[in-house]
């Protein structure tokens, strides 16, 4: 339903990436396309790798973004996990996630209430909160590149060469199953500055869906 409020958060590693390879940006257009009510991150490597984080996803997304900051890496201490950072350590994150776009910040992992009650008093009746962006515009996404497409981004670059019409050698090897042309053609395409790739398997005697 639409009344139900959906974050969509994710987990990046110290390289800015998932464990599946996805980047803030194409999480932040997979949030979109479900149509999420904010985008962000939670958990993760402790705050600082995830100001970068925040502020990729708010220069890219029209959605509310959402930070919960963990109290940095555990560890075993004393035969009990321990996480290094108190609320006084947090707590200048609070302004630097702010900055960077945030528009939702919250606790995670380690976290205590003390630094609950910082986070609340320093952004209540914040005017600083950066509001969703209301760009025009298309997000569409691999598993590696976002592309917008409309509003301020009127041009993209499709890649049409991958089309057997006209082309016996690539006919065969689509009807064979064989897809080492169709993976060059695509791979001299993105070089040559394509960010959009369409795929004509369209043959005789060829499986299309599959």
């Amino acid at each position: 339903s639409s009344t139900i409020p959906l974050l969509a958060h994710a987990t990046f590693n110290t390289d800015g990436i998932t464990d599946t390879g996805a980047t803030p940006e194409n999480i932040a257009a997979i949030a979109e396309g479900y149509h999420a009510t904010a985008v962000g991150v939670n958990c993760s490597t402790g705050p600082e790798p995830m100001v970068g984080i925040v502020r990729r996803m708010a220069e890219l997304s029209n959605l509310v973004i959402s930070v919960q900051p963990n109290a940095g890496l555990p560890c075993i201490k004393d035969g009990r996990t321990h996480f290094p950072m108190d609320a006084s350590q947090l707590e200048p994150y609070i302004s630097r996630f702010i900055e960077a776009g945030a528009g939702i910040i919250g606790g995670c992992c380690g976290t205590t209430p003390e630094y609950i009650r910082r986070v609340k008093q320093r952004v209540t009746g914040e005017a600083g909160f950066r509001r969703p962006r209301s760009e025009g515009r298309v997000l569409v996404s691999s598993l590696s590149q976002s592309v917008r497409m409309g509003g301020n981004h009127p041009f993209v670059a499709i890649g049409e060469k991958m089309n057997p019409s006209g082309r016996k050698k690539l006919s065969e090897s689509l009807k064979r199953g064989e897809l080492t042309q169709l993976l060059e053609d695509a791979e001299l395409q993105v070089r040559a500055g394509g960010k959009l790739l369409d795929i004509n398997v369209g043959v005789p005697l060829a499986d299309e869906p599959k």
